[in-house]
Order: C-alpha cells, then structure tokens, then sequence
C-alpha cells in the first residue's frame, strides 16, 4: 500500500530524466500517473508498460494542455497533483542571442507551467491537490557559460 493509493498524478514533461523519476516514483506510491510528452514516442511505450497513460503534448500550445486535462479527468479522474517538470534549454552565449531559440524557451519554460496550472485548475481545487514545478539551479545565479537565457526561464519559474 503506498501513500499516494488512487491519487492522480500529472507530470509534464514525463519521458526522461527528472520527469520521469518523479512518475516512477509515485507509480511505486500508488497513484494513478499520466504524463505528456513532446517527442520520445519509445520512451512513452515504455512507461505505458509500467501503467502510465501517456499523452503527446506541446505544453508551450494551451489548446493541447486543454485536451490533455480533459483526457486525464475522463480516463483517471481528477489530478491531485500536479508536477510542472517539462522543459528545454538551449544553450547560447549572451551576446550570440537568438531570439527564436529564447522565444521557445519561453514558450515551454515558462508560458507551459501557466498553461497546464490554468487547465487543471479547477481539478486540483476540487480535490484541494498541490502543484509541483521544477525550477533549476541556474534560476538564482548558478548559471554556467552559455545558460543565461535559459536562467531568465527558470528564475521565472521560481518566483511564481
């Protein structure tokens, strides 16, 4: 019996690393899992095996979070927590700026937490569920060579 029994669980960004840690972790405490994902279709076969409902989603496009919410509400349930982990870096020198590469950093880092906090919401308030985001260490000055952009995303996250 682990403590998250029957508890729905939404991680953004649920393939690789940290994302997919923290939803393996609570599958191991009983919950309900569901992730989304951008890319890593083999990496989503894989954690369906486990019992995970995985669900494509570009969270930096507030329609897909929408249908996404609806998706889990009618398959699990509704969430009691939610774990903003999606995110993406790309790494430039502060003088090389691009700005299509800061933009989709935005997109994702940034504007994909309001997003899916906006969606779920009303589920979350309803099961009087918590919200998770992951931030970075590069949010509050432990930027290393090239991550400055990325910083400005992340110290966002932290401050919210």
């Amino acid at each position: 019996m682990g403590r998250f029994d029957g508890k729905v669980v939404m991680v953004t960004g649920g393939t690789r690393g940290i994302g997919r840690a923290i939803a393996e972790a609570f599958l191991r405490e009983g919950a309900k899992v569901a992730i989304t994902y951008a890319r890593s279709d083999e990496k989503a076969r894989e954690l369906e095996k486990m019992g995970v409902l995985a669900i494509r989603c570009n969270v930096s496009r507030r329609d897909e979070v929408r249908k996404a919410v609806e998706f889990v509400r009618d398959r699990l349930g509704d969430a009691n927590v939610l774990v903003n982990n999606a995110g993406i870096m790309h790494l430039m020198p502060f003088e090389e700026y691009n700005e299509e590469l800061f933009n989709r950093m935005i997109d994702v880092n940034v504007k994909g937490i309001i997003y899916t906090t906006l969606e779920f919401l009303p589920q979350l308030k309803r099961t009087k569920g918590v919200i998770i985001n992951i931030a970075s260490n590069a949010g509050i000055g432990t930027a290393f060579e090239g991550t400055t952009y990325y910083a400005i995303t992340k110290a966002s996250v932290i401050v919210c």
